[in-house]
């Protein structure tokens, strides 16, 4: 079967002990297809051209163009080339108007473009990255968001590095989007399959356990942290937050909600996403 469609027998077989023989082929299928793309437009006129889809917001593009219609609505914010997955972290998250919300490992900005929407325009959105060529995307993608009831910072600094005295309160609403193995979006990214190790589940694994416990420094009292993966790997998502609430510093939240998104069930890219909420105590 591997063979067959084109992966690695590792994986495959990795993948068979975690989801069994017959959701292994239909995810193994589903990344030999080709990517469909989407734009989310979350109100307003929709330009024509456009096939709706079963995601509120989310319509499908025209195979390899962005039609005419929707450029000016792209260019001033309105609307955002990105995968439905990428609803499910900030709908766990759900920003409310005036919060104040620190968005780690924000990089491009399609989840900011959410979190944005969600607080009507009105709060604090701070954004992390670590120094990288999509800064400048983000740079450009956060202009179109930023008014005056807005307030948007860009911090070029790693979350494992930063002190909570560089920031100066902690924050009503934390994202933590994570670095992963990217198993959720192999029908995008062909190359994963192959450069993907066996021990590089496990070496992802330590690294967003190491950034989770980092970010929950920054969570006030009552606030909400949403950990998020692009990965369908148990190893990266459920564990690595079972983990985290065992430990010392993660006794302070409680898992309030989870999503995972499986391509083959979904219909979309794969991802994970868990809500935690800090005791107010």
């Amino acid at each position: 079967m591997a063979m067959h469609l084109s992966h690695p027998e590792w994986l495959a077989g990795h993948w068979i002990q975690q989801f069994g023989a017959g959701a292994t082929r239909a995810l193994l299928e589903w990344n030999q297809q080709t990517p469909v793309n989407h734009v989310e437009i979350p109100g307003g006129h929709v330009p024509p051209g456009l096939a709706t889809t079963d995601w509120p917001g989310f319509y499908r593009l025209p195979k390899g163009s962005i039609p005419p219609s929707i450029r000016p609505l792209l260019d001033k914010g309105a609307a955002y080339v990105k995968d439905p997955s990428t609803r499910i972290a900030p709908g766990l998250l759900a920003p409310q108007p005036g919060d104040s919300v620190l968005d780690l490992c924000a990089a491009p900005g399609g989840k900011a473009f959410d979190m944005a929407r969600m607080m009507e325009g009105r709060g604090r959105l701070v954004a992390l990255v670590v120094p990288c060529p999509r800064i400048d995307r983000l740079r450009e993608n956060f202009s179109r968001l930023q008014s005056q009831t807005l307030q948007i910072e860009i911090l070029e600094n790693d979350v494992l590095e930063l002190d909570r005295e560089q920031l100066t309160a902690p924050f009503d609403a934390v994202m933590l989007d994570v670095p992963c193995s990217n198993t959720g979006v192999i029908q995008r990214r062909t190359d994963v399959k192959w450069r993907l190790r066996p021990e590089d589940i496990a070496n992802c694994a330590r690294l967003q356990s190491q950034l989770l416990h980092s970010a929950a420094r920054f969570v006030k009292p009552g606030g909400r942290l949403v950990y998020s993966t692009c990965s369908i790997e148990p190893a990266e998502n459920s564990q690595v937050v079972e983990d985290f609430l065992a430990s010392r510093s993660g006794r302070a939240f409680s898992l309030e909600s989870q999503e995972q998104s499986y391509p083959w069930e979904t219909g979309h890219d794969g991802a994970g996403a868990c809500l935690l909420v800090r005791q107010s105590g």
